[in-house]
């Protein structure tokens, strides 16, 4: 949570590839002596690589979907999607980021 005197920096999207999820690798200044360009990077690409593989569809988000429809989405009670495994695992990867980079005063 935000406190007093925190400072907001928000990462611009990357519509260059339509309207997929995704992060510009653009350093903001608010960060320099905070943060390094390379650990930067590192934490927005692999949110973006989360978020690319939840949007992928491949055989098995086919099935969920078959299945879903079959269901009206009442097999999603049971089963987890590959959206939510995908949206579970950036959770969990921005959580240990946070647990790290919160000494330095930045929380994702």
């Amino acid at each position: 949570m935000n406190e007093p005197g925190d400072i907001v920096v928000s990462i611009e999207r990357d519509y260059s590839m339509g309207i997929a999820p995704k992060f510009l690798l653009d350093y903001p200044q608010t960060l320099e002596g905070k943060l390094s360009f390379e650990d930067f990077r590192r934490v927005v690409t692999t949110v973006n690589d989360i978020l690319q593989e939840a949007e992928t569809t491949n055989w098995g988000t086919f099935v969920e979907n078959c299945l879903g429809y079959m269901t009206c989405f009442a097999s999603t009670l049971c089963v987890e999607t590959q959206y939510s495994k995908c949206l579970t695992r950036l959770s969990r990867f921005l959580k240990e980021q946070n647990d790290f980079y919160r000494a330095h005063g930045i929380e994702w």
